[in-house]
C-alpha cells in the first residue's frame, strides 16, 4: 500500500515518483514548495521527473536533483548518463531555474550543479 506520511514540516511518499505526481500536485496546491528528485538515476528518468516536478516548485524556492556526482562528476566514470546530464540538458530550455553553487560551499556533496533554485 503505498500513502502519504507527513510531518509537521514536510510530506513523503512512498511509491513511483512519476506515478505520484498528481496526488502530489493536489496535496501542494498553493503552497510554497520545494521539491527533492532522489529516486531513479539515469539521465532519460531525471528529466522525466524535472519535467513532472519542476511546475510544482514556487519561486524562490528549490528542486533539489540528488546524486548528480556520478559519471565521472567526480565518481563511477563508467556510470553513463545520469543525474548531472539530465539537469544539464534540461535547464537549457528552463530559464526559470538556475544553478545555485552557493549550497555547495561546503566543499562536499553528492549533488553537485544539483540545486536549482526557481527565480
Amino acid at each position: 500500500r503505498i500513502a502519504p506520511i507527513l510531518s509537521t514540516q514536510f510530506l513523503f511518499y512512498l511509491g513511483s515518483s512519476l506515478e505520484r505526481i498528481a496526488d502530489i500536485r493536489e496535496r501542494v496546491r498553493g503552497d510554497a514548495t520545494m521539491v527533492i528528485l532522489d529516486s531513479r538515476h539515469d539521465a532519460e528518468h531525471v528529466t522525466q521527473e524535472l519535467n513532472a516536478y519542476a511546475p510544482l516548485v514556487t519561486s524562490g524556492q528549490y528542486l533539489i536533483v540528488c546524486d548528480t556526482h556520478f559519471n565521472g562528476h567526480p565518481v563511477d566514470p563508467q556510470y553513463g548518463p545520469g543525474p548531472w546530464e539530465a539537469v544539464h540538458e534540461w535547464l537549457l530550455g528552463h530559464p526559470e531555474f538556475t544553478i545555485d553553487r552557493s549550497q555547495e560551499r561546503h566543499l562536499m556533496t553528492f549533488n553537485p550543479d544539483g540545486f536549482l533554485r526557481r527565480v
